[in-house]
């Protein structure tokens, strides 16, 4: 008997690739984006779940300098092969250094005249502390272990 056309059974399905890894939803989560976000998915699911694009250019400008430097020395660890706690120590250490503490406050005041030319109003909000001062400052959120070795992983294309 002919098979017909619609009898597929003996195929092998084709494999879906995987999906790409997204570093600017993979940025927007470990930053905490999706708390701020207005997309409920995002909050529903606790992770960058919206417009990754979007989020990023409304949230990255006002994140912390800090944050952004440890992040791209974290990354740049990365690249060059190294454990993510032999990158987490490298850019904790570099933050800490007088030439990154001096490029650190340098961003923060450019940030902080940003954020003072894009209000409408005055903000009535207190500054922020220069690099070195008091408490690191930025968003709340501080990624889980899970999250960075996740992250690291993606990084080296396991």
């Amino acid at each position: 008997m002919a098979k017909r056309k619609h009898d597929t059974h003996d195929e092998t399905p084709a494999e879906k690739p995987a999906p790409a890894f997204d570093l600017i939803q993979f940025t927007n989560t470990l930053f905490g984006f999706w708390r701020e976000c207005g997309a409920r998915a995002c909050r529903r699911n606790r992770r960058c779940s919206g417009d990754a694009q979007a989020c990023f250019h409304r949230f990255w400008p006002f994140a912390s300098e800090t944050m952004k430097f440890e992040y791209r020395i974290f990354l740049k660890a990365l690249d060059a092969g190294r454990s993510e706690q032999e990158a987490l120590d490298e850019a904790a250490a570099a933050a800490q250094t007088p030439h990154g503490m001096a490029s650190i406050a340098q961003a923060e005041g450019a940030q902080r005249a940003m954020i003072v030319a894009r209000s409408p109003a005055p903000l009535l909000l207190s500054p922020l502390p220069l690099a070195g001062e008091g408490r690191r400052e930025g968003l709340s959120h501080v990624p889980s272990p899970r999250l960075r070795r996740e992250g690291a992983e993606r990084m080296r294309g396991r």
